[in-house]
């Protein structure tokens, strides 16, 4: 298993639409390019060990991304919102995250064969697992999982104290 940590979170490809249809792409990520080049700058060991491991392999990999997302970003505060959870979702960063982890490990993203985004709070960013899919994968996916169980239990029981609050709210009206 090999690891990118705090990889620059991409901006949403909602946001590389632009006119009154949301239909015209504009690539416009300069900023997160640059990000990306710097964290390349101070990663690099990371990158080479990654590189060399998977430029010879050549064999089918599975992706695990773990973005982190500020709590604020992910949770609502107030109760008078329709949920606890704020619309943030991860698939519309996915293949930015693929293309950049294609480009660093110089390899096509035709061989990312399983794909598996988390949301989970942190610092925004993501981590990035690569996972020799000819390796025990389940036991890798439970390992990663563990390692931010704590991050999802407290949106878990963030959820449940908000809906009880909402809850009792809503009956006093």
């Amino acid at each position: 298993m090999l690891i990118y940590k705090d990889f620059p979170m991409p901006p949403s490809v909602n946001s590389a639409y632009t006119g009154k249809e949301r239909r015209v792409k504009s690539y416009s990520y300069s900023l997160y390019e640059s990000t990306l080049e710097y964290w390349c700058l101070a990663n690099q060991r990371t990158i080479k060990k990654v590189r060399s491991h998977y430029s010879r392999c050549k064999m089918p990999i599975a992706i695990v991304l773990v973005f982190k997302f500020d709590t604020n970003k992910i949770l609502n505060k107030s109760t008078k919102a329709k949920s606890a959870i704020k619309e943030l979702d991860t698939s519309n960063r996915v293949k930015l995250i693929e293309d950049a982890i294609s480009s660093l490990i110089d390899i096509d993203d035709s061989y990312f064969f399983d794909l598996l985004p988390m949301k989970r709070t942190g610092k925004n960013t993501v981590d990035v697992y690569a996972l020799d899919l000819t390796q025990d994968i389940d036991k890798q996916i439970i390992e990663i999982r563990e390692r931010y169980a704590r991050s999802l239990l407290d949106i878990i029981d963030y959820i449940k104290e908000w809906n009880e609050k909402s809850q009792a709210i809503t009956q006093k009206s």
